[in-house]
């Protein structure tokens, strides 16, 4: 498939902005929007395949999702035998914003570090369910600052570890 483009300035423009002499035929970055995932090569170009459906820990932008402006949702069932001591919730590397529900009930939001929840009184013992929304910015689909062009990726999504930490 061969995608072309025909851009055509707006008669509208800043000619400086923050220093910076903005030239009438400077491009946006195009952002194309729908079901699928995309993923860099080393050439620098991006392969388009299908949606996954699903992520993993790390970033969203190296799985196929670098324009991704949304919440993300991990999901994880465990068990629990014993319930003695206090229970924390421990996520290492957050980016942006998280929010943790345990067995169905909202946990809290934490928009920055230390990402850490006391879960105790949400835990039952035998089965539980734990959920982790992650919710990123708008850094990778609005790449145009104005001081220019971002040209490194913005990280999303759960990027480290989350760990059930007891304390007795």
């Amino acid at each position: 498939n061969v995608i072309v483009l025909r851009c055509r300035p707006s008669k509208y423009y800043a000619e400086r902005v923050a220093g910076r002499i903005i030239d009438p035929y400077d491009i946006e970055p195009l952002v194309l929007q729908g079901s699928f995932a995309a993923f860099a090569q080393v050439d620098g170009c991006y392969l388009v395949a299908p949606e996954t459906g699903e992520v993993r820990l790390g970033a969203w932008e190296s799985q196929g999702y670098p324009a991704f402006s949304g919440t993300g949702e991990y999901r994880r069932r465990f068990e629990l035998s014993d319930l003695t001591g206090r229970a924390w919730l421990v996520l290492d590397d957050v980016r942006q914003v998280a929010e943790v529900i345990v067995n169905g009930e909202r946990v809290g939001v934490q928009p920055w570090a230390p990402y850490e929840f006391e879960i105790t009184r949400f835990l039952r013992t035998g089965q539980n369910e734990l959920v982790v929304r992650v919710t990123g910015n708008f850094g990778n689909l609005i790449r145009q600052s104005y001081t220019g062009l971002i040209s490194h990726p913005v990280l999303s999504g759960l990027v480290g570890k989350a760990r059930l930490v007891r304390v007795p």
